[in-house]
């Protein structure tokens, strides 16, 4: 059986994490409980990226970029914090209809429920027109886009996505790599090949979950293991050993966090920033 955290609603729901923050929903909040969704962010607060707007509720998905943070509401709003020194926060007038957000470097991402993108902040190149998106991933300076068919567009640096490319279901955008989950549960990543962070493991099969890091990559296995590989300079490929049964993963910059099926939250890597 496929165990998500949205199999235990006590706990918390979705974690996200890039750079030096790291941001998780506690409760549950979606159209049938109306229970309320609160965030808790730890980690680098130098530009306040952690520290959550005291009157966000109501929230259902998050997103930690590298200096600020974004959450999407349950009335389809988004709400960012942190440095603005590009204007990533200032999330556009009457955006609305939103159904996933992503955070960047210097940018945010927002996926429309009409399937089409908004992006604002430092502008990499011009969005690329599309009605048929169902997944985004901002990565440092590039993004990426999961469009119904199974394939995939990205813009920006490193935006060279795999002639042919097919049967995607999951993305995940790094700091110069991008990583694409098959359906067949195999792990395809392209781009920047700093320390190695593209050349995926031949033992990476029934892949779940994806999550791409500053320069190392992480992915949950079927069996609710992990396997991490690329630069491993602050520990952030060291797997522990007796880590089993995850439910959810996040890589950051130098560290990774993952979600037990208890609530649990574990983590391991650089811990400057605590």
């Amino acid at each position: 059986m496929n165990v998500t955290p949205n199999d235990f609603p006590r706990f918390p729901k979705r974690l996200t994490f890039l750079a030096a923050v790291a941001v998780i929903i506690f409760g549950f909040a979606n159209s049938s409980s109306g229970a309320v969704g609160t965030v808790i962010a730890w980690g680098n607060n130098n530009d306040l990226q952690s520290q959550v707007p005291p009157a966000l509720l109501n929230v259902e998905k998050v997103a930690a970029g590298a200096l600020h943070s974004a959450a999407l509401k349950h009335d389809s709003t988004v709400v960012c914090w942190g440095s603005n020194s590009f204007g990533q926060t200032n999330v556009p007038p009457n955006l609305t209809n939103v159904v996933a957000v992503s955070a960047g470097a210097t940018f945010s991402l927002a996926l429309k429920s009409d399937g089409s993108l908004v992006q604002w902040g430092s502008l990499l190149s011009e969005v690329p027109i599309t009605t048929n998106a169902i997944a985004i991933a901002a990565g440092w300076d590039h993004a990426l886009a999961l469009q119904a068919d199974g394939t995939v567009i990205s813009w920006g640096t490193w935006s060279n996505t795999p002639a042919g490319l097919t049967n995607v279901t999951a993305i995940s955008a790094g700091k110069g790599q991008s990583m694409a989950l098959c359906g067949d549960g195999s792990v395809l990543v392209w781009g920047d090949n700093a320390f190695g962070k593209t050349n995926v493991p031949p033992t990476a099969t029934n892949v779940v979950a994806i999550s791409a890091g500053q320069d190392h990559c992480l992915a949950l296995r079927r069996d609710g293991t992990i396997m991490a590989w690329g630069g491993n300079y602050a520990g952030q490929t060291n797997v522990p050993s007796d880590l089993t049964n995850v439910v959810g993963i996040a890589a950051g910059s130098l560290q990774n966090v993952v979600l037990k099926p208890n609530g649990f939250v574990a983590a391991w890597g650089d811990n400057t920033y605590g």
